[in-house]
């Protein structure tokens, strides 16, 4: 054994360590401290949170359960707000869409605030079904 990873393999879906990590998991909010492994890969080992898996998703898209994760994956200037995955959703199509039992409405209503009021995002840009941030909300 070599004591290495390669931090680039992939799941069945497509996503890589960083983008897993990102994503969170609907059984355990951020019980294993998923924000600080992204933080970690994506300082320590210069993961990239630009990368998308089979869908399309990138980190950011991916990240919408976590307002702070969110803040932190726009502050490394590598995330892009208008980046659209194979459905043509954004980030923040992505978080009105959440329906999880730990993203409770305030939450979900926090990231949709950072992304429109601080970020800029586009509430009336449409997916390839023509649906906007308020008809998926």
């Amino acid at each position: 054994s070599t004591g290495k990873c390669d931090l680039q393999a992939v799941n069945h879906q497509g996503r890589t360590a960083l983008l897993v990590a990102a994503a969170g998991d609907d059984q355990e909010p951020d019980f294993w401290n998923r924000s600080g492994v992204v933080k970690l890969l994506v300082e320590e080992y210069g993961c990239d949170p630009a990368q998308t898996d089979h869908e399309g998703n990138n980190a950011l898209m991916l990240a919408v359960w976590d307002v702070e994760l969110v803040r932190y994956l726009v502050s490394t200037g590598k995330c892009d707000l208008q980046a659209v995955n194979h459905q043509g959703r954004t980030a923040l199509l992505m978080a009105v869409t959440l329906d999880s039992w730990f993203v409770w409405g305030s939450t979900r209503t926090k990231v949709v605030q950072l992304l429109v009021e601080e970020y800029g995002c586009d509430p009336t840009q449409t997916d390839h079904e023509g649906n906007n941030a308020l008809m998926l909300a």
